[in-house]
This record gives structure tokens, sequence and C-alpha cells, in this order.
């Protein structure tokens, strides 16, 4: 096994992705081009233009402010979690870019600390100043955090950001006003995932209708079309929504084109989104025996070759049903390298060299499945029975 590759796509756009992101999907290490955050990502692409100062309000691990780095704008990358910086930090360094990254909470106003409740482990992108984080998430905990607001930023620098990219986790409202100087004075052009459900400070109404009196006519990102803000408000109350708010949709000529990329973009990841179903019949399936998804399971790798999860399945089908050695382990190496999470690869190719008497083989790939997750007690008895 050749381990992971250090260059993923990632929306179509090449980046390093150091190997401390191996099991933050969807940007592990690997061969695939993984879809992450589409919706936001076309507006993006279609705004953002080389030596714009750009906020990324939200950057949790710093993917987009990487992806913005390398297509040339000035990245201001706001984050009040601390345990995801580090990898931000990595994240840029290894791509070579320059990302300035401030560890604050993006707000009202500027001055003092905000609670702020951090998700664990890989489900840290959930992190909020709303307290529905520690239902959501058990093992959640309180942490202080400084409150900054957008406007007072832009005058310490000096600087007018073109493009304000707000991920905030129900803090949009507040992350609005905070800007609004900015947003009044300049127009900047504004994409923005909203979380109905933990929304601080206002309601989803509420913030499209500020938007629609600032003069801002509204896309939905996921529809691919305009859309008032009322109707937008009706159709994302209960699910997390992507808009742009933007002078530039006035034209219809910008208009026609951000359809074209919307067009695109369903069209690039139709047959892997094709292959969900698939891939639930052949679950079903292995309920009443591993070797039986076998077919379905090799109709998803034959119509999509870098599915990390079809290879997965079929390795471990022909791994436990079939007891096919050679091909489960083909299989296997093929979800690690298309990203499937690596513990679980790791500890099946170790379990499957172990049953076949490939004992010193075996010990390798347990020992880096018992690093990724110490707890696991079926890694920890097979270490224990090879002594390595």
């Amino acid at each position: 096994m050749t381990g992971f590759e250090v260059v993923s796509l990632i929306n179509g756009v090449r980046l390093h992705v150091p190997a401390s992101f191996a099991r933050i999907l969807p940007v592990s290490p690997c061969e695939t081009d993984f879809p992450y955050e589409i919706h936001s990502w076309v507006a993006l692409e279609a705004i953002v233009e080389a030596g714009e100062v750009v906020y990324d309000a939200g950057a949790s691990y710093g993917i987009f402010s990487v992806m913005l780095a390398r297509a040339g704008a000035e990245v201001h990358a706001f984050e009040a979690n601390p345990d995801v910086l580090e990898r931000q930090r990595e994240l840029v360094e290894s791509n070579g870019l320059r990302v300035t990254t401030v560890p604050v909470c993006v707000g009202e106003r500027s001055g003092g600390e905000v609670e702020f409740y951090r998700a664990p482990g890989l489900a840290s992108v959930a992190s909020s100043r709303h307290a529905v984080v520690k239902r959501m998430h058990g093992e959640a905990s309180m942490v202080r955090v400084p409150l900054l607001a957008l406007d007072d930023y832009a005058a310490s620098k000096g600087h007018v950001p073109g493009c304000l990219k707000i991920d905030v986790e129900g803090s949009e409202w507040m992350a609005l006003e905070g800007a609004r100087r900015l947003i009044e004075t300049a127009r900047p052009d504004i994409v923005m995932e909203t979380h109905p459900r933990q929304m601080i400070g206002a309601t989803l109404g509420d913030l499209c209708g500020r938007l629609e009196r600032w003069g801002y006519p509204l896309f939905d990102l996921v529809g691919g079309q305009m859309m008032e803000g009322a109707e937008f408000a009706r159709a994302y109350a209960a699910l997390p929504g992507y808009v742009l708010a933007s002078s530039r949709l006035a034209e219809r000529e910008f208009v026609g084109g951000l359809s074209r990329r919307h067009e695109a973009m369903k069209r690039r990841w139709a047959v892997r989104e094709g292959q969900a179903e698939t891939i639930r019949q052949a679950k079903k399936l292995m309920d009443g025996g591993a070797a039986s998804a076998i077919p379905l399971l090799e109709q998803v790798v034959a119509n999509c070759p870098d599915h990390a999860e079809g290879h997965y399945l079929l390795g471990f089908c022909l791994h436990v049903g079939k007891r096919e050695v050679e091909g489960a382990l083909a299989h296997y190496e093929q979800a690690l390298r298309h990203g499937f999470d690596p513990f679980w690869v790791e500890y099946h190719i170790g379990a499957l060299l172990y049953e076949s008497g490939r004992r010193e083989e075996a010990g390798g790939h347990l020992k880096r499945a018992r690093a990724l997750d110490p707890r696991h007690e079926g890694t920890k008895a097979l270490v224990e029975q090879l002594g390595v």
C-alpha cells in the first residue's frame, strides 16, 4: 500500500492536503475530485477576482480560504474555534500561500468575549454561538472567544473587501450587523450559508428582508435561480440554504453566466450522486450476506472509478463474502487512494492479511489503524496477538 497522495482535487481545484487531514472528509488527501460546499463555490468562483480582498467569516479548516488565495484573492480568514486553527495553518503553508488568519468570532460589535460552543473532533464544523450545539453533540464544550465586527476590522486595515463569504452556523444576522457600514457604503458581494434553526438575533425572513432593503437582489444557489427574500425564507425554513446577495444580479448577462455555472456543476456531480441509491441497495443486501452485494458494487465502481465507498464496500465483500484476498486488497487500496476513512481501510487490510498468514505485512497496517483510533477493540486485540 502506498498511503496517501499529497495532492487532492476539491471542486476541481488542485490543492496540497497535509496528512493531518486524513480523516477530515471530504478533503482527505486522495485522488478523488471531492465536491466541497459546491453551492457556495459556484458563486465564489464567479465573483471573486485576482487581487480582490475577501473576508472568509467562519473559515473552519480553511478550505475555501486556500482555494480563494490560489485564485489570487487577498484572503482574511476569521475562525473562532481554536481546535481547527492549527489545521488551517498547515493547509495554508503546505500550499505556499498567504492567508491572514484572525482567531475571533465575527459578530455584531468589537470588544469583549462571547460564549462559543465547540463540537469535538470531526464535528467541529458545527461549532456555534448557539447552545443547540450541546444538544447535537454531547461532548461539545463551551469556551469564551473574542468578538469582532467586520466594520472595525476593515477600518483597522484600511481596505474594503469586495466579497464577504459568511458561514457562521447561526450568527449570520450578527455578522451582517457588524458589517453594516461596509455593506451600506461599499456593497460587497455576499455569499452566505444560512442556518435558520440556530439563527441568533433574528429569523431567516428578517435576514433576507434586510438584504433586500440594502438593495441586494438574491440568487438561490441550491435551486440555481433568482428568488425573492420571502420565498427563500420559506424554502429554507427548516434546512440550510445558500444565497448570493450581489448588485451584479441586476445584470442579465451575469445572471445567465451564473445559471450556466450552476447547471455545469449539477452535471459534473450527477454521476456520483446517482450511485447513492445503488450503495443503499448494496448495504441492504450485505445484511443477508456480503457476497450477494458484489454485483451492485461492481456496477458502482465501473460507473464511478474513484468512488471511495464503493471500493471499500466491494473490498469488504470480497474479503468477508468470498475470501478473495488479492481482489479485496486491490479495492481496499483504491478506497484508501480515493479518500475513504483510512482507519477502516487499514484495519480491514490488516485483518485480511492476518487471516491470510501474512503477519508481518498485517502488523504495519494494524499499527497505522491503531494510531488513527487507539480505542478500537478489534485493532488492539490483533496488535496484541501479533506482538507489534
